[in-house]
């Protein structure tokens, strides 16, 4: 029934993103969380918080353009379809692609429009 959908179509993107990341090198850099149909993209630490910062934030500009607002996070319901997943997995394909040149460079200059995101609360 209803949740056996659900779970089906986040495994669908799930199993892409990981193929992806295997794919395009980046398992240094992102790190998939949660379970289906939950589930999302982090970006790891790797001693710069802004340029993890400038990574999620060129993520999330790549989707857009792509007409996916997406906030790492991924909660898929009844109302999606396959179809809808098949367009967000080339979406994430897309933007990995984008990704993946801003590590090899080690920057997201020229490919990053506007100011990264910036964390509202801060630790001490």
């Amino acid at each position: 029934g209803s949740f056996q959908k659900i779970i089906r179509l986040g495994n669908m993107w799930l199993e892409k993103a990981a193929s992806l990341i295997r794919e395009k090198e980046l398992e240094n850099t992102i790190a998939l969380l949660g379970v289906s149909p939950r589930c999302g993209v982090a970006f790891k630490d790797n001693g710069s918080l802004l340029f993890k910062n400038e990574l999620f934030s060129l993520y999330q500009q790549e989707l857009i353009k792509r007409g996916i607002l997406n906030i790492g996070v991924n909660n898929f319901c009844l109302a999606h379809t396959d179809e809808d997943v098949q367009y967000f997995m080339k979406a994430t394909e897309e933007a990995l692609a984008v990704i993946a040149e801003a590590v090899r460079r080690q920057s997201t200059a020229g490919l990053l429009q506007g100011e990264p995101f910036r964390p509202v609360f801060r630790r001490n």
